[in-house]
């Protein structure tokens, strides 16, 4: 913790540096935009090409020599899109104007989505595009931007604006200006670990025939392929890495136009993505790990011939900085399917908590459809400063389905929309944050509508879940990713408690409430099924009564004669909550 004294000596040199940075902005001269976008990923494009559509005078800038970022860097060609039950697609205006450029297509090339990116940028006259910008650092103080400073070969330069909207992937920009920001596991679990990186590789003399044949004939309902897209090859677990910071999922394939296919699946644990020393590493150990991964897919059918032909030029990072916005969004937000008043974009994809070095790969639930409010790209107290990306106010486990870019474009459309409102209105953020009677957000959701957007309240959907006695343990375990429903919500609720899930649950309660590790009798580590006696010896071994009195889970202690999960969800829950 920083000391007091220390505290308010950083408060004044941090203050005399930002006056420094605005007087040298004031006395040099600065180039005005109605709205800057710092960012060129596909967030960072659809934010531009909406605030620049409202007429506004827009600037995207960006440090990269390339516009499209984790498609067109990171190769990542497969589109995580969220449908609602009835299949429609929920994210429209400027994203689906992309996937229908793309051919509607589950995977794509990456050199046409990036044509069809500078494509559309190019066709608003509104809008300039600033790449190569050199180093981009906001100055800011009293919760405002008041300019960006951008340092080339030639020296410093000054851009205000009216709005800002931060696009890059990690919030780089927003940091930087001294927004609050948790970052990792550690709203839940307090840890800065992350969800594993990846090093997206490109595979020639991959028979596509032969895959979705497999794919499609294998019996497996969580593997599949289309024309253009293949999920599946669960026989990759099997296989040992040299190095142990690494790991290999399910093969998830992309099909390019030359036939050749782009695999997501190697997974580089323990990489912090805002590291550019870390970033680099972890390619080169991923870059080392390739060929005898590929030794390896070749005993897989139609894979049999597959060549590596080159790998991604950044890597694939899944999480680094979540954003404290005016509302953070969180799991119960995702999988309880909530609406807002101000909503600007709709998700649906499963809460997909991939690899870290705490643990495995997790489908936590599977929502029908939920809203991700205005407030969630505001950054708690900011007055003009947005964040649309994957860094946006989302809890970590909320992100693991909100992180998807399908919504991210969704929001980063509608971030550049309100924007361009709050510019033209006289406004700030804060005023559309607080306005009690939403008439500003119904304006700007109009708008989004008039676009194509299609931002109507979403219908009830049936969970029978929340309805369950035991709902109140499902709810505590799955927010600290202790237990998952998987992609049908099922937490088994009614059937017996397997041994192994007792201490297995409560472990992952201890750790996640940084409770002392329990102690597991060595007779239940050797049985299948739970037994009230063996619950009994555990809550006794810890020190925890039995379960007593007038609640919901004495009641179904006294009268269940099985254990089921339900009731271990609940034991487990009021030992360590």
């Amino acid at each position: 913790m920083i000391q007091p004294v220390r505290l308010l000596i950083l408060t004044v040199l941090c203050m005399f540096a930002i006056g420094r940075g605005w007087a040298a902005a004031e006395s040099s001269g600065s180039i005005h935009y109605d709205v800057v976008v710092i960012g060129s990923e596909p967030e960072g494009i659809a934010a531009a090409l909406a605030a620049a559509r409202e007429g506004q005078r827009t600037l995207l800038v960006d440090e990269k020599a390339e516009i499209g970022g984790l498609f067109t860097l990171g190769e990542l060609n497969s589109l995580d899109l969220n449908l609602s039950p009835d299949g429609r697609l929920l994210n429209k205006g400027i994203f689906e104007e992309f996937y229908g450029s793309i051919g509607r297509r589950t995977s794509f090339d990456t050199k046409r989505a990036g044509e069809v990116f500078r494509s559309k940028l190019a066709a608003e006259p509104n809008l300039t595009v600033r790449l190569r910008a050199g180093d981009i650092r906001p100055i800011a103080g009293h919760a405002k931007v008041r300019a960006l400073e951008v340092t080339g070969s030639e020296g410093p330069e000054y851009i205000t604006a009216g709005m800002y909207i931060d696009a890059t992937a990690d919030a780089d920009a927003a940091y930087d200006a001294g927004a609050a920001f948790t970052f990792g596991q550690e709203d839940f679990r307090g840890s800065r670990e992350t969800m594993c990186a990846t090093l997206v590789f490109e595979l020639q003399n991959v028979d596509w025939k032969k895959v979705q044949e497999v794919q499609r004939q294998d019996g497996d309902p969580n593997t599949g392929a289309d024309a253009y897209s293949a999920w599946g090859y669960p026989q990759m677990k099997a296989y040992r890495p040299a190095d142990h910071g690494i790991r290999v999922r399910a093969l998830n394939l992309g099909r390019q136009e030359d036939g050749r296919v782009l695999v997501n699946a190697l997974q580089l644990l323990g990489v912090d993505g805002t590291n550019p020393e870390q970033r680099k590493a972890a390619m080169e150990r991923g870059k080392r790990e390739l060929p005898s991964v590929i030794r390896f897919m070749h005993a897989l059918p139609g894979l049999k011939q597959a060549e590596l032909t080159r790998t991604a030029s950044s890597l694939y990072i899944r999480e680094t900085r979540h954003l404290v916005g005016e509302y953070r969004l969180t799991l119960e937000d995702v999988l309880e399917n909530r609406d807002f008043p101000d909503r600007i974009a709709f998700g649906s994809y499963p809460v997909d908590i991939q690899r870290s070095r705490w643990g495995p790969d997790l489908i936590i639930g599977n929502p029908a459809q939920f809203a991700v409010p205005l407030r969630s790209l505001i950054p708690k107290g900011w007055t003009n400063l947005l964040v649309a990306s994957r860094s946006a106010s989302y809890d970590s486990l909320a992100h693991g389905s909100a992180r998807v870019v399908p919504l991210g474009m969704s929001a980063a459309e509608g971030a550049g929309l309100a924007a361009a409102y709050a510019n033209r209105s006289g406004l700030t953020l804060q005023d559309l944050a607080h306005d009690p009677k939403q008439v500003h957000a119904s304006r700007i959701q109009a708008r989004l509508n008039d676009k194509g957007a299609g931002l109507a309240p979403i219908p009830p959907y049936k969970d029978d879940t929340r309805s369950h006695w035991a709902f109140p343990g499902v709810k505590w375990l799955r927010d600290r990713a202790v237990i998952s429903g998987g992609y049908k919500n099922d937490y088994r609720l009614d059937e017996p408690a397997e041994a192994s899930s007792l201490w297995t649950w409560a472990e992952g309660a201890a750790l996640a409430s940084r409770k002392q590790e329990p102690v597991i009798p060595e007779t239940i580590r050797t049985k299948a099924k739970l037994a009230r006696s063996d619950i009994e010896l555990f809550l006794q071994q810890n020190g925890w009564p039995s379960p007593k009195g007038a609640g919901v889970t004495a009641k179904h202690w006294q009268e269940d004669t099985v254990v089921t999960n339900g009731l271990l969800y609940m034991i487990i829950t009021e030992a360590y909550r």
